[in-house]
């Protein structure tokens, strides 16, 4: 009975701590605003496009307990992965001598339909499939409050770059330890390596196949 009561006891503390739980998680932009590079004087002018709902989700960083009965919820405070990517995707295009011919495609969400303007040679097409990253501490973090071995961050990302049909995968998928003293810090500078990979991936896709959009 004793033994009953003191689970139940326990279980409740677990919910308090859980539900009342909210760490604040900065995340930088991969690259910021101030510095993207004009376009040149010779840059093609082509279409953009988001695509998929998670772009424009902004809880998209999460930590779970073990048991998954409540989470930490880390609140993002600095918006979208579609929101951080802006800056970044202006400067992969005006690295591969390309400019967008409406800027303001880069504040289209997903769901908005865009009328393809035939005059234009290409469309970049950013689609973002799958995404998860999410912190898991280790059971023993139910009962003590600092962990005695580090949890894991998981990082699962499944993205898309096209150039009108020429379209290429991309993923990342790692397990990464981490205490849960340095959890938030540890998945802040892992959610920043994923944006910059993203970055990266596009200005590299964007390389490969330029020539799509002609000279």
């Amino acid at each position: 009975m004793h033994s009953r009561v003191l689970k139940i006891a326990l279980m409740g503390l677990v919910l308090s701590l859980g539900s009342t739980a909210c760490s604040k998680v900065s995340v930088p932009p991969p690259f910021e605003s101030e510095y993207v590079l004009p376009p040149s004087k010779d840059a093609l002018a082509v279409g953009f496009r988001w695509q998929g709902n998670l772009l424009t989700d902004t809880d998209w960083i999460r930590s779970y307990t073990q048991y998954r009965i409540v989470y930490d919820d880390m609140e993002n405070t600095t918006g979208s992965i579609m929101e951080l990517m802006k800056p970044a995707v202006k400067q992969a295009l005006h690295q591969n001598d390309l400019m967008l011919a409406d800027y303001t495609d880069l504040d289209r969400e997903p769901a908005e339909e865009a009328t393809p303007d035939a005059a234009l040679p290409c469309t970049v097409t950013f689609d973002l499939v799958t995404r998860d990253l999410n912190w898991y501490p280790r059971r023993e973090f139910i009962q003590t409050t600092n962990g005695i071995r580090p949890g894991y961050i998981v990082t699962y990302f499944e993205y898309r770059y096209c150039l009108n049909q020429e379209c290429q995968d991309f993923k990342i998928d790692r397990k990464t330890p981490a205490h849960s003293l340095d959890a938030k810090d540890r998945i802040e500078i892992e959610a920043g390596q994923v944006l910059k990979k993203m970055q990266s991936d596009l200005s590299d896709f964007l390389k490969k196949h330029r020539k799509i959009c002609g000279e």
